[in-house]
Formats: structure tokens, C-alpha cells, sequence
């Protein structure tokens, strides 16, 4: 092979040149050739420099190629004097397509990773959002339920007046036993309206999760179509980054939107609680009566013991239920921490990328595979790696997690 600055295997066939021998030729001195021909030279130009200019970063490489293909054919035409001007045209525009392809080769395979781990944390906080419904759901329900008023009881009347003359004294503890079921059941509303308050701010909680989780679904795609502009744009990105920074203050607005639902649900537990104390208020006007109607008193009586035992035990089935939920919940709150960690590993990168596209030195730039392998070392979970490297998550114990 000769020093000319088009390549040429044995019978003057032209041979296709990469980037990196076109980078090589264009420093060897060009051969002692008569200038082309003015028109020859103008149709190079023409076919060149638009060929450079055109390619986007993901299409540098198809570029050079031609680029080197149009001077061995003009090298073929002109008999070895178009050498001369392919390579002034080369140098001048071979230095922006190798950054250009040096972006574009980055950029294709930083940001397949940088959707991966949105779409993972997307995943993540949905699957949240929803176990957070349901539990809330499941909470509401067993609360109705131990608000929900019993059936009466009642007796045959002529065993009231039996039960009224051999049980006098028993009648009368017992009504003490009712006035204290009463007292217990004014602490269990109490207790009921301090959860009824508590889900009104969980339920905050699961509908930002939601709408997180929709903003965080629409980033990934703008991620995706700023990802294909990186080579000719790349500060684009950095707008990205600035927008999955701004979701947190996106979730607190929507707090607002919520505010007619929470307000119905609320008020629907409370007309509950305003009919359980009517009932207390019953069992206490029963009391005031049991002198002047023992039959009624003993009826009343019975009927509030057996609602009191019902309401007892349908409390003490709903607090284990509930206190199933709330572990689901504390669970399904830990997805904000992943969330805020995942995205906070792809702003960082993004923020990196950018600072580089604008011309920071950096020496992971160099190799792909360095700068993954830093990307990677800033994982703090394994759902995280697995997203990493496209991998299936498997599905962990239940329990909470702390990390």
C-alpha cells in the first residue's frame, strides 16, 4: 500500500475505509499530483460536505464510509490527483463526525439503561400505588364493618318477669357491666375517628404515588426521543434531568385535585360514627328506664350486650386486619425511597452526560463500558442492577425493608 491518501489494493481496486483509516491517511502529506479539474473538485465538495453535515451522531460512521468511497472513486476518474482535495475535505470535517460518533456510540448505550431503570422504577411505583389502594380499600371496609349496627335480641316476656325476680341483683351488676361495654365502645369510636383521620393523609400519600407514577411514565419517553437528538442536541438531556427534578413539587399539586374525594369518604365515616353513638345514646336513656320498665331494660339490656360482644369481636377481627393492611402500607410507602433513589442514579448520570456533550472532560467518556460500569457502582438495590443489565427481577419475601 502506498503513501497516496486514497488506498488502493493490488489492481487498482479502491478498498472501503473506517473512520480510523480515514483519520490516518488524512495526516499523510498529499502526493506531488496536478490539482483536479475545477468541476471535478466542485461535484466532491457537493457530494462530501453534505454527507457530513446530514448525519446525525448515530450515522457518522455510514458517513465516513461514503465519504472514503467518493474519493476512491474520484481518485479512479482523475487517475490519482483527486487525492489532494479529498483529504482538505477530510480533515475539515473529520474531527466533528468522530466526536459525533464518539456521542452517539455513548449515548446508545447509556440511555437503553437510563429507560430501563425509569421503566423499572415505573414498575415499581405503580405495583406500590397499587397495594397501597387495595390495602386502604381493604382498611375502609373492616371499619364499616365494626361501625355497622347488630340485630336485637330479644326474650319471650314471661321469662323477663322470672329472670327480673330470681336475678335482681345479677340485673343490676349487669347494667353496671353494660354501662362500662358503653364506656369501651366510646373509646373504640374515639379510636376508629383517629384512623378515620390517619387514611384521609395515606390516601394523599397513594394518589401521588399514582401521579408519579404517570409523570414518570411520560419521562421516560421524552428520555427516549431526547436520547436519539443526543448527537446534534445533546442539552436537551440536561432539560430532562431538570423536569424529573421538578415531579416532587408536580406530586405536592395534586394533593389539591384530591381534596372533594377525601372530603366524601370522610364524611361518610362520620355519619358511621354518628350512628354508633346513637346507639351508645340508647343504651344510655335504657339505664334512666330499667326502674319503671325492667321487661324493656332487660330486652334493651340483652340486645346492647350481645352488640357489644358482636361490635367487641368484630372490632378486635377488623384491628388485625388492619394492622395486616398498615404492613402492606409501610411497604408499599418504601417504594417512594426506591423511586427517589432510581431516578436520583439516572439525574446524576444524565447530569454527567450533559456537562460532557457541553465539553467537561471526562475519562469514562473514553469507553462505554467504563461509564456503565460507574452508573452501575452507584446502585444502591438490586432491582436496580437487574434493570441494569435488562435482567428479570425476582420477586422478594414480603416484609419491610430497610436500606
Amino acid at each position: 500500500m502506498t503513501r497516496n491518501q486514497v488506498v488502493r489494493a493490488e489492481n487498482n481496486v479502491p478498498i472501503h475505509m473506517s473512520a480510523a483509516e480515514l483519520d490516518s491517511s488524512a495526516t499523510v502529506e498529499p502526493v506531488a499530483a496536478a490539482r483536479p479539474p475545477r468541476r471535478l473538485a466542485k461535484v466532491l465538495r457537493r457530494l462530501a460536505v453534505p454527507l457530513a453535515c446530514a448525519a446525525s451522531a448515530a450515522g457518522a460512521a455510514l458517513a465516513l464510509s461514503v465519504l472514503g468511497w467518493v474519493g476512491a472513486l474520484g481518485a479512479a476518474v482523475a487517475s490519482g490527483v483527486g487525492g489532494w482535495a479529498l483529504v482538505r475535505i477530510g480533515r475539515r470535517s473529520h474531527p466533528r463526525a468522530a466526536q459525533e460518533l464518539s456521542e452517539a456510540r455513548l449515548g446508545a448505550q447509556i440511555v437503553p439503561v437510563w429507560q430501563r431503570t425509569v421503566e423499572a422504577a415505573k414498575t415499581h411505583s405503580e405495583r406500590d400505588a397499587d397495594t397501597l389502594l387495595e390495602s386502604f380499600a381493604n382498611v375502609a371496609g373492616h371499619l364499616d364493618q365494626a361501625l355497622a349496627g347488630g340485630t336485637s335480641l330479644t326474650l319471650d316476656n314471661a321469662s323477663i318477669d322470672q329472670l327480673l325476680d330470681r336475678h335482681k341483683p345479677e340485673l343490676d351488676r349487669l347494667l353496671q357491666a353494660t354501662l362500662n361495654e358503653v364506656r369501651q365502645k366510646e373509646q373504640m369510636l374515639a379510636i376508629v375517628n383517629q384512623l378515620r383521620e390517619e387514611i384521609g393523609g395515606m390516601l394523599n400519600l397513594a394518589r401521588d404515588v399514582q401521579s408519579i407514577s404517570r409523570a414518570t411514565h411520560l419521562l421516560a419517553m421524552n428520555a427516549s426521543v431526547e436520547a436519539t437528538r443526543a448527537g446534534a442536541a445533546g442539552s436537551g438531556m440536561a432539560v430532562v434531568a431538570q423536569e424529573v427534578r421538578g415531579l416532587a413539587g408536580q406530586s405536592r399539586q395534586a394533593g389539591n385535585q384530591l381534596a372533594k374525594f377525601l372530603s366524601d369518604a370522610q364524611e361518610r365515616l362520620a355519619a358511621a360514627n354518628r350512628t354508633a353513638r346513637r346507639h351508645a345514646t340508647d343504651d344510655d336513656e335504657i339505664h334512666m328506664q330499667a326502674d319503671d320498665a325492667a321487661r324493656d331494660v332487660l330486652r334493651a339490656l340483652l340486645a346492647s350486650v350481645a352488640e357489644a360482644a358482636r361490635s367487641s369481636q368484630t372490632l378486635r377481627l377488623a384491628g388485625r386486619q388492619v394492622q395486616t393492611d398498615l404492613e402492606k402500607i409501610f411497604m408499599g410507602l418504601q417504594g417512594q425511597d426506591r423511586l427517589s433513589q432510581m431516578l436520583s442514579s439516572v439525574t446524576e448520570d444524565m447530569d454527567r452526560y450533559s456537562a460532557w456533550l457541553r465539553g467537561r472532560p471526562d475519562p469514562a467518556a473514553q469507553r462505554p463500558s467504563d461509564w456503565l460500569t460507574r452508573l452501575e457502582q452507584s446502585y444502591t438495590m438490586e432491582d436496580m442492577r437487574s434493570a441494569h443489565h435488562g435482567n428479570v427481577a425476582i420477586e422478594q419475601s414480603q416484609g419491610v425493608e430497610f436500606f
